[in-house]
């Protein structure tokens, strides 16, 4: 067994694919452990926090508004999957496998491009410090090159609205530089102490959820 590995979350909003994406990883990887995460806001927000420092304040907001809708909608809890490649890799061509299994997924399971469901945000509400002008009055949507004004009635409040998707997975950037430093994160926050049982994955599984489910 390639004794090289890497890791894909299952975000709070992934729990109703999870075992469409479990399935999927399952083709290319040997799932080696599964971890239990019981704050994942929290953990993101280190995670995340090199990019939002290299993006800057309109990265922030987007992220912060992705922390606030899976917070919201889907709870705080998600699982890590400890895996490695099938095939006897080096670290590098194993996180790049990983990396493009995460765009895999994103791509098959994705509610907001195939129509099904799109979140509309606020940003006012969410007291986001930001560097982008605002704007007040009519919302406006781009939906195929044309500008639909929304039902005034459906937007009660002025604001500046933006528009968000669910991706359901992580995966870290495919260098070992990145690697060490998410496991490094996993580490401070204890994740490698909360192993799901077997018993725990497959109830996981069955519940549709990221709960721990003795």
């Amino acid at each position: 067994m390639n004794k090289n590995y890497g890791f894909i979350m299952i975000k709070p909003s992934g729990q109703r694919y999870i075992n469409e994406i479990y399935e999927c990883i399952q083709k290319d990887f040997n799932v080696l452990d599964v971890y239990y995460i019981g704050d994942w806001k929290n953990l993101a927000k280190e995670l995340y926090a090199p990019e939002i420092k290299e993006y800057g304040k309109e990265f922030a907001e987007d992220f912060e508004i992705h922390l606030w809708i899976n917070n919201y909608f889907f709870g705080n809890e998600a699982l890590l999957l400890k895996v490695a490649t099938k095939a006897n890799l080096e670290l590098e061509e194993v996180l790049l496998n990983i990396f493009n299994k995460k765009k895999e997924i994103r791509r098959i399971f994705n509610c907001t491009k195939n129509g099904t469901c799109m979140f509309l945000v606020n940003v006012h509400l969410l007291n986001i410090d930001n560097l982008i002008n605002e704007t007040n009055g009519n919302v406006y949507l781009e939906q195929n090159g044309n500008y639909t004004e929304l039902d005034k009635e459906y937007l009660k409040h002025d604001g500046r609205y933006k528009t968000q998707f669910l991706n359901y997975v992580h995966a870290c950037n495919p260098t070992i530089a990145d690697f060490t430093y998410e496991k490094n994160t996993y580490e401070k926050f204890r994740i490698f102490n909360n192993k799901l049982s077997q018993q725990e994955i497959e109830n996981c599984l069955k519940m549709k959820s990221n709960s721990r489910l003795l």
